[in-house]
């Protein structure tokens, strides 16, 4: 009896860690503002902490030029507020949804181009996003370094209906630096925006839920096998005990991949970190 407690005990501690990272990783609020044409003038800031340095920080501020049932027209000015002792800060993107159908953009920036439906890393996919690089998810060698800014027209083209409205959300920013790439939400002051302006805050999904809950459906798989196996013999609780294993390693693998896909550094995806794994949950 002792040892087959021995056997049961690491599934006590699995059940809570799972619980514990369902709970804690559950879906952060995003800020949204509805945009009217008789919207004002709104900022978003973002500020990343760093272990060990600076927070990495920006505004962007966006008036309003011009809405009609077709065209979105915003003066953009975009500033990286990083204190200049942070190495190679560069704010390279940042992007937001909007509820409504796009179906093109163009920036007059010199820095930034507009990007329609990108993945945004740690995002997912972004409605526009606005990137020194070729792509939402890299900068290249280009951005804004600490103390820079970009002021430049936004236009926006999609359907907004005959009464022009759109709501603006999750609202990201991306910066690449000397030590790493970092990707943060930010949050919306101005506008008449007071909570949530109208809009709708969305959720924005976490690994941590994914990963808490598939521990919690291995937990209660290996239970239901090792009821079984009780009436049976030792040889039939290690089977089961060796399949939740494996269930682990295999969900584990599978978050990370996710997780590392959007990384990126300079621009250049993560390569060769994990290899792939097998059915049985081994690296090949």
């Amino acid at each position: 009896m002792v040892h087959l407690f021995r056997r049961l005990a690491p599934r006590c501690a699995m059940l809570m860690a799972a619980l514990v990272l369902a709970l804690s990783g559950a879906s952060r609020e995003a800020h949204a503002i509805l945009i009217t044409p008789t919207t004002s003038n709104f900022t978003i800031t973002y500020d990343q902490p760093v272990s060990g340095y600076p927070d990495l920080t920006a505004t962007a501020t966006y008036s309003l030029v011009s809405f009609t049932s077709g065209v979105l027209d915003l003066s953009v000015t975009i500033d990286n507020t990083t204190n200049a002792s942070f190495p190679n800060a560069r704010l390279t993107a940042v992007g937001f949804n909007l509820s409504a159908p796009i179906t093109g953009a163009t920036a007059t920036s010199s820095v930034y181009s507009a990007f329609l439906n990108q993945n945004f890393p740690s995002f997912q996919t972004l409605a526009l996003c606005l990137s020194s690089g070729t792509n939402c998810a890299g900068g290249g060698n280009g951005g804004l370094l600490p103390g820079q800014s970009d002021t430049f027209n936004l236009t926006i083209d999609g359907s907004f209906s005959t009464s022009p409205s759109v709501t603006l959300d999750t609202p990201a920013s991306k910066f690449q630096t000397g030590i790493g790439s970092y990707e943060t939400a930010g949050t919306i002051t101005g506008g008449g925006c007071t909570s949530n302006c109208g809009g709708n805050n969305v959720s924005e999904p976490s690994t941590l839920p994914i990963l808490g809950a598939g521990l919690i459906a291995i937990y209660f798989a290996t239970r239901r096998r090792l009821n079984g196996a009780v009436k049976g013999d030792n040889a039939n609780i290690a089977v089961a005990i060796s399949s939740s294993h494996h269930g682990i390693a295999l969900i584990l693998h599978r978050v990370l991949h996710r997780y590392i896909a959007d990384k990126l550094v300079d621009g250049h995806r993560v390569a060769g970190v994990l290899k792939p794994l097998d059915g049985h949950g081994v690296r090949a």
